[in-house]
């Protein structure tokens, strides 16, 4: 059995709160399709044109044009919130997205089922935006998950472990 822990309430607790990120396997330092699929559909789900990006050395905010032909690579690029693989972007090794943390980004959509995608996804963090709805059934999928934080949104549900 796998420990998942859900932290979600509307209202404030004192204590600092990360966010997590997303995975999958690939060669030679590229991001899945699959996983860059998940992310766009994050951004989509929740008005991602409108998101509030911090300043540097935060990271850059997301862009999903292709670049010299090819798909953006958000491990590369030091997308913001996004944490992946170490060292994937310098050497041969897989890219996966581990972690995807972005509190208080002005998120207001919801979670969508394609986050299952990102298979190696161990902390999840929307904290403090105006997401609704209810949390994927897929998010149980996600075996390496261990944190999901999505206190002061408004989203209900339940994970079941598989």
């Amino acid at each position: 059995m796998h420990l998942v822990t859900l932290i979600s309430a509307l209202y404030t607790v004192g204590g600092i709160l990360m966010c997590a990120t997303l995975t999958a396997a690939t060669v030679d330092g590229a991001l899945p399709e699959s996983q860059l699929d998940a992310l766009h559909a994050l951004y989509a789900a929740n008005d991602g044109d409108n998101w509030i990006w911090s300043p540097p050395p935060a990271g850059v905010p997301w862009n999903f044009s292709a670049t010299d032909g090819s798909p953006p690579n958000p491990c590369a690029l030091d997308w913001q919130g996004v944490t992946c693989v170490e060292n994937c972007t310098t050497s041969t090794a897989a890219c996966s997205v581990t972690e995807l943390s972005l509190p208080e980004h002005g998120l207001t959509g919801s979670l969508p089922a394609e986050i299952s995608k990102l298979a190696d996804l161990a902390f999840l963090n929307v904290y403090r935006n105006t997401m609704t709805g209810t949390l994927p059934t897929s998010l149980g999928l996600l075996t390496e998950l261990t944190n999901i934080i999505v206190y002061r949104n408004c989203m209900t549900g339940t994970v079941s472990i598989v």
